[in-house]
C-alpha cells in the first residue's frame, strides 16, 4: 500500500491508499516546528509504505522533513504532487499548470470522478475557502480564492481595536441570527460572509455552466458552513486524500 498525505495551511492528513482506496485515515493540526519528532511519533509505527505522495500547500520546508524522514526511516521514494496541464480526465486552465495548488489539483481529480464526468464545482472550506468548476467535458472553468471564516475573525481581530475575541468562537451552526456580545457578532458574521459569498458565487457558475452541476463542498470548515447554504451539496471529508489515492494508484 501507498501512503497519501494532504499537507495543508493549518492541519495534515494522511491514510493508506491501497487500490484508489483510502484505508485508516488520520487527521490533525499541522505543528508550526519540530516537524522531525512530530513525524516520528505519527508515523513512528505505521507499516512501511511502497511509497509516499504528498500535496502540500504548507511551508516548503515541511515537504524537505517529510523527504528526509521518509528517506532516512524507510527508504522508499516520495512524491510532491505538482499539478499538471492535463490528466485523469481534468483539463487545467492556468496558464502555468504547475501554478495552481496541488490540493486542488487532487480535489478536481477526485470530484471528476464523483460526479461520474458531470460538470461540477468544488468548494473547499479550509484556512482559505477555493472554489474551482469543471464543465461537463473535464475543462476546468478556473476558480476563486476567498479568506476562510477563521482568516477573517483573525483580520477583524487584527486591525480593528475595539473587536475581541472573549472566548472561542462556536463551531456549529446553531448559532442566533444577531448576536448580543461581540464574539457572537464576529462568529455570526464571518460566517456569514462565507455563506454569502459562496451562495452568489454558486448561483453565478450554475447560470455559466447552463444547468444542474455536482456541488462538492469539503475542508475543516465545510460542516459548520454546509447546513445554512442554498442548494445541494455532497460532502465528502476526504477528498483530497481521495484525489491523491488515484494519483498514486496510476503510479505503477
Amino acid at each position: 500500500m501507498k501512503l497519501v498525505v494532504d499537507v495543508g495551511n493549518s492541519r495534515i492528513k494522511w491514510a493508506f491508499s491501497d487500490e484508489g482506496v483510502l484505508h485508516d485515515v488520520v487527521e490533525c493540526k499541522l505543528p508550526m516546528r519540530r516537524y522531525d519528532s512530530f513525524l516520528k511519533k505519527q508515523w513512528g509505527s505505521l507499516q512501511v509504505p511502497e511509497s509516499v505522495i504528498v500535496s502540500n500547500v504548507a511551508k516548503a520546508d515541511m515537504m524537505v522533513e517529510i523527504e528526509r524522514w521518509v528517506t532516512e526511516n524507510w527508504s522508499v521514494p516520495t512524491q510532491s504532487v505538482v499539478a499538471e496541464e492535463k490528466g485523469w480526465g481534468v483539463c487545467n486552465v492556468y496558464r502555468a499548470p504547475e501554478r495552481l495548488g496541488a490540493d486542488r489539483w487532487a480535489g478536481m481529480i477526485a470530484a471528476r470522478r464523483i460526479s461520474q464526468r458531470r460538470a461540477c464545482c468544488i468548494i473547499d472550506c479550509g484556512t482559505a475557502i477555493t472554489i474551482d468548476a469543471i464543465s461537463d467535458n473535464g475543462q476546468h472553468q478556473g476558480g476563486l480564492i476567498l479568506p476562510g471564516i477563521t482568516l477573517m475573525r483573525d483580520a477583524l481581530c487584527k486591525k480593528t481595536v475595539g473587536v475581541k475575541l472573549d472566548e472561542e468562537p462556536c463551531t456549529d451552526a446553531s448559532l442566533s441570527l444577531l448576536a448580543r456580545e461581540t464574539t457572537g457578532a464576529v462568529t455570526g458574521g464571518t460566517l456569514y460572509a462565507a455563506v454569502a459569498s459562496i451562495d452568489r458565487i454558486m448561483a453565478d457558475v450554475r447560470a455559466e455552466l447552463g444547468g444542474r452541476i455536482v456541488c462538492i463542498i469539503t475542508g475543516g470548515d465545510a460542516p459548520v458552513i454546509l447546513p445554512l447554504l442554498s442548494g445541494n451539496y455532497e460532502y465528502k471529508k476526504d477528498l483530497v486524500l481521495d484525489g491523491l489515492a488515484q494519483i498514486a494508484q496510476a503510479k505503477k
